[in-house]
């Protein structure tokens, strides 16, 4: 699976807070949202506005875990090596299951983050490659399911962040207020100025906002290239016009 925009945008734009401690990556691929956290979090812990990867070396000195599973064995392998690979190592675990199988082995374990770029492809025609068929189509991972599982094992103060396609953004802020999950954080992403919304990255958490939750509009593309705030938001993890 390759690096796609709505991941990166994910990482990137979701909320991050430094005393976090347990972060889950649900669907997390080969890693990629997981890893910006782990970068993020490594930022925020150490009060620090510098934008490379330093790492830790010593988990204790922030003692964070970000959990990445995926139902696909082989991304759950690749991200393993990713993560290896990084210098948050010691901060990042993956695992090769389903949702479903997560909830029932992780016994009264609660996450103060959880995140995910779930799949939201609906068409009947699904791709004839069945890895990308399972990791891109929403009925291997129904919306239904993250919301009912993050109603489940957030902590008081927990949030939850995803990115869905801007049509789905109602139906998702129904669905959550129904689990007692109220959008906090929406940013909609475009991809021109000419352009309707594409996607929708939202945020819930258990505490109901005083007043209506403010919405953002970030535009990725401004004439022949990215525009100045992409540019500005995906600075510290890609090198786009470097």
């Amino acid at each position: 699976m390759k690096v796609n925009t709505d991941g990166v945008l994910l990482g990137a734009l979701m909320t991050i807070n430094s005393d976090s401690r347990h972060l889950l990556d649900i669907g997390t691929g080969t890693g990629t949202i997981a890893l910006m956290a782990a970068q993020r979090m490594d930022q925020a812990s150490s009060g620090t506005s510098d934008k490379t990867p330093k790492g830790t070396s010593d988990a204790t000195e922030s003692p964070y875990i970000i959990e990445g599973i995926d139902i696909d064995a082989p991304s759950a392998e690749e991200a393993a090596m990713n993560f290896e690979s990084s210098p948050w190592k010691l901060h990042l675990r993956a695992h090769n299951l389903s949702l479903s199988e997560f909830s029932s082995l992780c016994g009264s374990t609660v996450y103060d983050h959880i995140f995910t770029n779930p799949p939201f492809f609906l068409e009947d025609l699904h791709s004839p490659d069945s890895r990308k068929a399972a990791t891109r189509h929403a009925d291997s991972l129904p919306l239904e399911e993250i919301l009912d599982f993050a109603s489940q094992r957030l902590t008081p103060s927990g949030h939850l962040s995803l990115i869905l396609p801007f049509d789905s953004k109602i139906m998702a802020v129904r669905l959550a207020a129904e689990k007692s999950l109220h959008l906090f954080s929406c940013v909609d992403i475009r991809s021109t100025e000419r352009k309707l919304p594409h996607r929708s990255i939202l945020e819930f958490s258990r505490c109901r906002p005083e007043g209506k939750c403010p919405e953002r509009l970030l535009t990725i593309h401004e004439g022949s290239g990215y525009s100045g705030e992409y540019l500005r938001i995906t600075a510290p993890y890609l090198c786009l016009g470097k």
